[in-house]
């Protein structure tokens, strides 16, 4: 018999998964594609950890969880000190510019650079998902 082996990872999800629905082992079951007699034994082993969320995994995934968003954070008062800088420029240009399409131009230059700096802050900072895929 070919036995599976799953991720510590891939069994909190599915212990979370399985809190989530109320501890009923059969609809976990059909939802993850993992036997209920296997989820019951995860659930006694890691259980109580799991569900106070002591676990070290818990604990870890937390910590990154946390610091993502700190990263958001930071890039996104960058991005915003950045646009004010340039916002007060054109300010300044406007006030002396006699050609409105030249600050047009600059204007629509500095909501292209803002559009693919927020494209590449998506591409580049995802929040991983830790549940597990369900077939």
């Amino acid at each position: 018999m070919n036995q599976k082996r799953y991720s510590q990872a891939s069994k909190v999800a599915t212990l979370r998964i399985l809190e989530r629905n109320d501890y009923v082992f059969l609809r976990t079951e059909k939802l993850t594609g993992i036997r209920r007699q296997t989820i019951k034994v995860w659930a006694e082993i890691y259980g109580p950890d799991v569900f106070s969320g002591n676990s070290p995994l818990e604990q870890a995934l937390e910590l990154i969880e946390k610091e993502l968003k700190q990263n958001d954070l930071k890039t996104i008062n960058s991005c915003m000190s950045v646009m004010m800088v340039s916002l007060n420029r054109m300010m300044e240009l406007a006030q002396s510019e006699n050609n409105i399409l030249k600050l047009a131009k600059a204007l629509k230059l500095l909501s292209e650079i803002c559009s693919q700096a927020e494209e590449k802050r998506e591409h580049n900072i995802r929040q991983p998902d830790y549940t597990i895929a369900v077939s």
